[in-house]
């Protein structure tokens, strides 16, 4: 259980050149405090958000994102990493990085309904390696506005 804050500013623009092509720029800041005895302390995280889309056929939109992200936790830890032949030991603080990039396509084949196939690629780093991971997912989200 934490208590968070979260503090963030963006900005958007739209072009009127051919397929109406955007950019979007967003940047965040963010403290939670531990509630409890949470394993990794209180924790402070910082990131950055780059987005564009142009629309590239009739109903159809491209859209790609990157982003990047820093967590760090107050909380010391004894972690032992296993090295050969002796183990060793260190005392560490966690801090963790992100970095994620998306590419999709928004199809508009009737109005208020919208079909969109993605990818999103991600990476996390971490000074304690069980949390760090690769992971690449792939979605279809068909949506129906109601209006």
């Amino acid at each position: 259980d934490v208590n968070q804050r979260v503090f963030g500013i963006s900005w958007f623009g739209v072009s009127e050149a051919q397929g109406n092509p955007s950019l979007s720029i967003g940047l965040n800041y963010g403290e939670e405090t531990a509630q409890g005895n949470l394993p990794d302390g209180n924790k402070r995280s910082a990131g950055l958000r780059l987005g564009t889309q142009k629309g590239v056929a009739t109903n159809l939109v491209a859209a790609a994102g990157l982003g990047y992200g820093r967590d760090q936790f107050s909380q010391e830890k004894l972690i032992e990493y296993d090295t050969k032949p002796n183990p060793v030991l260190r005392v560490v603080t966690r801090s963790d990085s992100k970095l994620d990039f998306n590419l999709g396509l928004v199809w508009t084949p009737e109005l208020n309904w919208s079909v969109r196939p993605a990818y999103t690629h991600t990476r996390a780093s971490s000074n304690i390696p069980i949390y760090e991971f690769t992971r690449n997912d792939f979605s279809l989200t068909v949506r129906r506005d109601f209006r």
